[in-house]
């Protein structure tokens, strides 16, 4: 999941932050992909209007 959709559908950050009980500045350390156990809870959370993008913490975890 990108962090700009998650962002875009929560209508910003603090937001996005705030659905999550974590501070923006968290959010702000994601980079392009929401942070796998953030991705996850939000897909459950958004009733999978958000998704989770499986290859992208594939790589990331195999350190690709």
């Amino acid at each position: 999941m990108k962090t700009s959709d998650a962002v875009q559908h929560f209508g910003g950050r603090r937001q996005l932050a705030e659905v999550l009980g974590i501070t923006r500045q968290a959010v702000e350390k994601w980079g392009v992909y929401v942070a796998e156990g953030a991705a996850y809870k939000l897909q459950h959370m958004t009733g999978g209007r958000l998704r989770v993008i499986e290859a992208a913490y594939q790589k990331k975890r195999r350190g690709k």
